[in-house]
């Protein structure tokens, strides 16, 4: 989270010096946001003291608080490399062959991040579909898919 407020700010806050200038403006964001309600017209007595009467020094008043939200497709590499590995790990027990698996992950919600995924790595198609192929053959040999 405070490296989304740090993009969006344009500021470096990757230590903890650096974040310290604006703990008074995330405090203020984070108990705006987050609300612990009572019920719908009436807020916990205890939120409102805490976000009113919390004094952090030095205030930033240059920092403004909001996030700025991950965009689809966009520092999510780890997850795309899960999801696929986790899908080939489902169709070699499923005996699904590799052309099967590439017409299935061409219809899944994942297509277009893999495609950026691959277009980042500079993984072409043909080789794309030898990765899955190959991982389809480790897991069925690797597991007692084969048997």
């Amino acid at each position: 989270m405070i490296n989304q407020f740090a993009d969006y700010n344009q500021v470096n806050l990757k230590s903890f010096e650096a974040v310290v200038a604006y703990l008074g403006n995330l405090w203020r964001y984070a108990l705006q946001n987050f609300r612990l309600d009572c019920s719908r017209h009436h807020v916990h007595p205890l939120w409102t003291i805490l976000e009113h009467d919390a004094e952090f020094y030095p205030p930033s008043p240059s920092f403004t608080e909001k996030r700025m939200y991950k965009r689809p497709g966009i520092g999510n590499e780890k997850n795309v490399a899960l999801a696929l590995g986790n899908l080939l790990s489902i169709y070699a027990r499923n005996n699904i062959s590799a052309r099967q698996a590439w017409k299935c992950l061409k219809k899944s919600g994942m297509w277009a991040d893999l495609m950026g995924y691959c277009k980042q790595r500079k993984i072409s198609k043909d080789e794309l579909f030898e990765i899955i192929e190959q991982g389809l053959k480790e897991r069925r040999l690797a597991s007692k898919v084969a048997a």
